[in-house]
């Protein structure tokens, strides 16, 4: 977590979440049918999202340590990230989807790309929350605005000749840092 209290690792179908400062035993959180595949904490720290190989996403309150369904889709989600106000999750499907979910539930699922041949396997949301990056099966980094209503598609980054397994942006959203198997 950002307060430094917390540490959420994901474990099989569990999530451990271990509180930093205490000798206590992990808090398990479990509701996936399959391993866990991304986390993250909210800003606030109040919540974790929990992504699956169910194709499930779940928010947990730390809490009350309960959990509510945000979704479940018909393709496996390889990551997700959340928007700097918290109102948004990004994901990367198995399917080629780049999918947006609001949080308060009061829009339906928004598919802002799609490529079956390609699937995407890391997404990021930049700081300011002017950017969503994807990275895919083939090595191509996208990036999207995500302060427009249609999430335009802006630039598409080349230079991996495999996967694209992590994408970070710099804290002044200025770089983005991008991981791969070459």
């Amino acid at each position: 977590s950002s307060n430094d209290k917390f540490l959420a690792v994901g474990t099989g179908n569990m999530v451990q979440l271990i509180e930093l400062t205490s000798t206590k035993s992990p808090i398990l959180l479990n509701v996936h049918r399959n391993d866990v595949w991304a986390l993250l904490f909210t800003s606030d720290n109040k919540y974790i999202i929990s992504a699956g190989e169910d194709s499930s996403i779940y928010k947990w309150d730390i809490g009350t340590q309960t959990s509510s369904l945000i979704v479940r889709t018909s393709s496996h989600i390889k990551d997700i990230a959340i928007s700097p106000d918290n109102s948004y999750l990004i994901g990367g499907t198995e399917g080629g989807k780049l999918i947006k979910w609001m949080l308060n539930g009061e829009a339906p699922e928004e598919i802002i790309d799609e490529d079956p041949q390609n699937p995407i396997y890391s997404v990021a949301i930049s700081h300011d929350g002017g950017l969503i990056a994807s990275g895919d099966i083939s090595g191509i980094v996208t990036l999207y605005d995500a302060k427009s209503s249609e999430n335009t598609k802006i630039q598409t980054l080349t230079g991996h000749d495999a996967r694209i397994n992590d994408l970070k942006f710099s804290p002044n959203d200025q770089r983005l840092a991008s991981a791969s198997f070459d």
